[in-house]
């Protein structure tokens, strides 16, 4: 659903990063909150704006489970819209009126980038355990490495999701989110789904 939108370059900076054991983490790095119109909701309608049938029902299907869990009706876009013709906000709109939901989730990638991180240099203590005279306790205290600067380089996903009121159509929620070296799909969706569905609830959604 999304890692299509790498690039050449930025597919072979992904593979490399799975090569040396990359650990994937998601945040959530901003959240807006319509504090006027927050409500615990019953039905929730997910979808994933995706040209990847797939992908779409792997994010949909992710979330519908997890929010399932905390007790909300939810529903996959791909299961309750039968058409095919979701190309037009005309068509999505109609068929919209055909389901039973209180608001919508969706998300979709705002982009995938190549982000450079500097390291600069440090001085660290080494442990030393032999304090029993003034030499010892004096190389202790002055024994340093130094540890040069470097730069790392990492893939990282930035996505939009936004919770809508599917009545009025207005805006309730909405996060960006920020996923480093993921290590596959499924882990980025899986990731993004609990830190989601989390801040939902502490908004007071659910």
């Amino acid at each position: 659903m999304y890692v299509d939108k790498l690039n050449v370059r930025g597919l072979k900076i992904f593979l490399l990063a799975l090569s040396l054991g990359a650990c994937s983490t998601t945040e959530l790095t901003s959240v807006w909150v319509d504090q006027e119109n927050t409500r615990a909701l019953r039905n929730i309608l997910v979808v994933g704006i995706s040209d990847n049938p797939e992908k779409q029902r792997l994010y949909e299907d992710t979330f519908v489970t997890l929010l399932q869990k905390q007790g909300i009706d939810a529903k996959a876009g791909y299961i309750e819209f039968r058409s095919n013709d979701v190309e037009t906000t005309e068509s999505v709109l109609a068929q919209l009126q055909t389901v039973n939901t209180e608001a919508l989730l969706v998300t979709h990638a705002l982009g995938v980038d190549n982000e450079s991180v500097y390291h600069p240099p440090r001085m660290e203590s080494v442990p030393h355990t032999y304090y029993d005279s003034f030499g010892g306790y004096y190389r202790t205290v002055y024994r340093y490495v130094h540890v040069p600067g470097y730069t790392s380089n990492h893939v990282v996903v930035r996505l939009e999701t936004n919770l809508y009121d599917s009545g009025t159509q207005a805006l309730l929620w909405s996060a960006q989110s920020k996923s480093v070296d993921p290590a596959s799909l499924e882990k980025l969706i899986s990731e993004l789904a609990r830190e989601v569905t989390s801040e939902l609830g502490t908004a007071g959604f659910f």
